[in-house]
């Protein structure tokens, strides 16, 4: 299997308990939360690989990621790249989702 590799941004929200929500815009549900930054990328690349899962699975068009300096954000927000390997999550996802 050819490895597939995506990028898309994450917007980091700061919430009031410091905490951080994290959502990718292109991936409506595709939303997480953290205690950081580091975390957030792990949780939401999770998150993506798990999307691009049952995108795929049900045959689903994959969709292009946004321009980063297109991201609607509000004041304070931090938008990220995010990766997701593809190979890596039929790897490690695939068994969880047929559970």
């Amino acid at each position: 299997m050819i490895a597939v590799n995506y990028v898309y941004p994450a917007v980091f929200t700061k919430e009031a308990d410091g905490s951080y929500c994290v959502y990718v815009p292109d991936l409506p549900g595709c939303v997480t939360e953290a205690s950081g930054y580091a975390e957030g990328i792990e949780k939401i690349r999770d998150g993506i690989c798990g999307m691009l899962h049952i995108m795929n699975r049900d045959n689903m068009p994959i969709p292009a990621a946004t321009e980063p300096a297109a991201v609607e954000r509000e004041e304070g927000d931090v938008v990220a790249l995010v990766d997701a390997n593809r190979e890596g999550l039929l790897n490690s996802v695939l068994p969880l989702c047929n559970a």
